[in-house]
């Protein structure tokens, strides 16, 4: 189905492949409460907020189908698909991440020490979508809606980077994109895209210098999207996927069957559930870096005897939701995003002890989060950002060391979220978290906050206080 569109849209791979983001989130597709279709969103979209200035408060534009259903984090901004198909996002905006059209939004934020200003917003934005979304997802710079027609709308750096498009501005709000028709969802990560069509195949473009695009082959970059291909039977189809999830860092990626999960890309810390060296592949495409990994699907072992209801990826670990709403997470554990209150990598899927009645997961680059049956939010892992939720900025006697450059708190057990015993829906960004709560008509977030990804300020003029870390959660206001 997709061959004659992908085919003709090679221009647009190359820019997916370059500018699109993670799921800083993990990218995800298809999971149970990520990317379900709502009942009436195939309607048209509201009007009302044709003429709206960027930046104003959108709240008080809707009047019906209001409820937040889901939620889409990047590294540095947030977003909200609500009921009715509306999308609305908040912080950074320099590379047309708020979809809204618009260059500029009145806030000028300073990231990561740097002396330069970027364009942000700390007030939720309509996005200037051609008609409802169904579901939405983010990557690093870059955010796709699908629609009742099971087409896409993306925006964001990648928009920036099509060739056929007229001028730079075309990435400051969503454009259709023909590789993207007749599907079930888009995963994004840095540097990487996949998409899940109606029929359970998974197709792959971008960096493919670790075999992340499943192609069977390794490039530096994949300019036609290919199908991932599974390692046994050899090179046959991946099919019947329900679910496609990204790394972070767009290294490797999971899929999801009824009866299976299947991971592929770099295994260097063990998130492909095999010890590193016994991987078929030294990939060091374009780098001297040694980084073991497989270009093909491989089956993950030592899941519990039952199905696997959702996937996350972080940045180099995977987490399943079970069937009896339970845990289990394999891979990196620098951090203790693995919950298991060590900080010693898997190679096994191992359960989150104590870790009951889970209804979702979601994972950032080295942090991970659950809701909870009852309306509470357990996360745990990197903490240097306030990024856990539960007020503490010390958690172990020793901290946690996830890069020669990053080090900072942590917890390699779950703790609680303060404050929260009504969430519906969670999402991780890179460094920071968000929830919906009350019912889908409160959003909550915290963690880094340098571009007011978690909003910090009420106005367009933040001060040096506004953009630290929260390390508790507090409601965006604007919805």
């Amino acid at each position: 189905m997709f061959a004659q569109r992908w085919r003709h849209a090679v221009a647009l791979v190359i820019a997916l492949a370059l500018g699109v983001g993670c799921g800083d989130d993990d990218g995800t597709v298809g999971g149970d409460d990520a990317g379900a279709a709502d009942g009436g969103v195939d309607a048209a979209m509201p009007t009302s907020d044709a003429g709206r200035d960027a930046g104003t408060d959108a709240g008080p534009s809707c009047t019906s189908g209001c409820e937040i259903a889901e939620l889409a984090l990047g590294s540095k901004f947030s977003c909200a698909r609500r009921e009715n198909g509306e999308v609305l996002c908040w912080g950074r905006g320099q590379e047309g991440q708020l979809g809204d059209g618009s260059r500029t939004h009145g806030g000028r934020c300073v990231g990561g020490g740097i002396v330069e200003t970027f364009d942000c917003s700390p007030r939720p934005v309509v996005v200037d979508l051609e008609s409802a979304a169904s579901s939405v997802s983010a990557g690093w710079t870059s955010i796709c809606a699908i629609d009742g027609e099971s087409d896409a709308q993306c925006w964001g750096e990648a928009g920036f980077r099509i060739g056929s498009l007229p001028e730079e501005a075309a990435r400051y709000a969503p454009q259709p994109f023909p590789m993207l028709e007749d599907v079930e969802g888009v995963a994004e990560a840095t540097f990487t895209i996949c998409a899940l069509d109606d029929g359970g195949a998974v197709r792959c473009a971008g960096n493919n210098g670790s075999g992340q695009t499943g192609s069977g082959m390794f490039s530096t970059t994949e300019l036609n999207p290919v199908p991932v291909v599974r390692a046994e039977p050899a090179d046959t189809a991946l099919t019947g996927a329900v679910e496609v999830v990204l790394g972070t860092f767009s290294d490797f990626g999971c899929a999801r069957t009824a009866d299976e999960v299947l991971c592929w890309g770099s295994g260097e810390a063990g998130q492909l559930a095999t010890d590193p060296p016994a991987l078929p592949s030294n990939c060091a495409t374009g780098s001297t870096a040694q980084n073991r990994c497989t270009s093909r699907a491989i089956t993950i072992t030592g899941l519990p005897e039952m199905p696997v209801t959702q996937l996350a990826a972080g940045g180099e670990h995977v987490c399943a939701l079970l069937a009896d709403q339970t845990v289990v997470c394999w891979g990196g554990n620098d951090a203790g995003q693995l919950g298991t209150g060590d900080r010693t990598a898997r190679i096994v899927p191992t359960a989150v002890p104590g870790l009951t009645g889970v209804t979702r997961i979601a994972a950032g680059a080295n942090h991970t989060c659950a809701v909870l049956s009852d309306g509470g939010v357990r996360c745990w892992g990197y903490n240097r950002f306030g990024q856990l939720g539960d007020g503490d900025e010390t958690h172990e006697d020793t901290a946690c060391r996830v890069s020669d450059s990053d080090t900072g708190d942590c917890s390699s057990t779950p703790v609680a979220v303060m404050g929260v015993d009504d969430a519906t829906f969670v999402d991780v960004g890179v460094d920071h978290t968000c929830l919906v709560r009350a019912e889908g008509t409160e959003v909550w977030c915290w963690g880094r906050n340098d571009m007011l990804q978690t909003q910090g300020s009420a106005t367009f003029s933040p001060t040096p206080d506004e953009v630290l870390p929260r390390y508790a959660p507090a409601q965006v206001m604007g919805l």
